[in-house]
């Protein structure tokens, strides 16, 4: 990312409008709750698959995100 200043404030704002008006963050769009940046697999985070889950690391402060991947796994 270019501007990670901007990039967190934009984040922070999203979350603030949605922590008001008590809607969720939409899953498409993940960040890194350590941080507050947006997460690009392979510009600022890694995805890894192990055992059930996808683990996806920040590459700023090191934060470790884990979700389970059943859907993939039912059919």
């Amino acid at each position: 990312i270019g501007r990670d200043d901007r990039a967190r404030r934009y984040v922070w704002i999203a979350r603030a409008i949605g922590m008001k008006t008590r809607v969720k963050m939409p899953k498409s769009r993940p960040f890194c709750k350590g941080c507050l940046l947006p997460m690009m697999p392979g510009i600022n985070c890694t995805v890894r698959l192990s055992d059930h889950r996808t683990v996806t690391t920040c590459g700023m402060c090191g934060t470790v995100r884990r979700r389970p991947y059943l859907r993939e796994q039912r059919k």
